[in-house]
């Protein structure tokens, strides 16, 4: 009798530990199109791990899968979390409103890393860095991408602050540096750790 009353009590205590285990991260795939679900909403709900506007969200790494050309009307969050943004080779435009895409990790209360495939960055306009992208203290991850037509005050196409950047079989072109900061394609700065390869830099102004 003593000896079922202890099977049953170590069950039990199974049972309870078995449902108070956090549940595991599950990451999302998001299609964004730009009316239902917005590319800032998409960012927001990767971010916050919560649904955002029309788009849906996971509780682990996100990714963002473009299904129509964006042009922006407002500047974007900042991506916070882990973000792959698939471009299938569709435009990010910010019509010169703000810089495109900002990526940020204080490693407090933002962690912000981003894989960038397959899109093209155009129209970033900042007074600050990185017009195309700027990365701040983030990992970023860029393949197969074009970032032409940004401009900042520093870092034309892209700034690294800080962060580590890979840039990998693309083309940073026709981006504009209009500061004393220079760095008409890419700006690396504060001991940024930046690597290109096999990647086309051409006929960008660094003022």
């Amino acid at each position: 009798m003593k000896k079922i009353m202890l099977l049953a009590l170590v069950a039990i205590l199974l049972s309870i530990g078995l449902l108070a285990s956090p549940m595991p991260a599950r990451a999302a795939t998001i299609d964004v199109d730009g009316t239902t679900c917005t590319l800032a909403d998409a960012i927001n709900a990767a971010n916050f791990d919560a649904p955002s506007g029309g788009c849906t969200a996971g509780s682990g790494p996100d990714t963002l899968n473009l299904t129509g050309n964006i042009t922006l009307s407002a500047a974007l969050p900042l991506i916070a979390s882990d973000i792959t943004i698939e471009g299938n080779n569709l435009t990010i435009n910010g019509a010169s409103v703000e810089r495109v895409l900002y990526v940020h990790n204080d490693g407090a209360t933002t962690f912000g890393s981003l894989i960038l495939n397959q899109a093209t960055i155009t129209g970033g306009s900042t007074a600050g860095f990185g017009g195309g992208l700027y990365n701040y203290l983030g990992s970023v991850t860029v393949n197969n991408s074009t970032i032409n037509g940004n401009s900042s005050a520093g870092g034309g196409g892209i700034a690294n602050d800080g962060g580590t950047m890979t840039v990998n079989n693309s083309t940073i072109s026709g981006n504009t540096a209009t500061g004393t900061a220079y760095g008409g394609g890419i700006l690396n700065l504060n001991a940024g750790m930046l690597a290109v390869n096999n990647s086309t830099l051409s006929g960008n102004d660094g003022n």
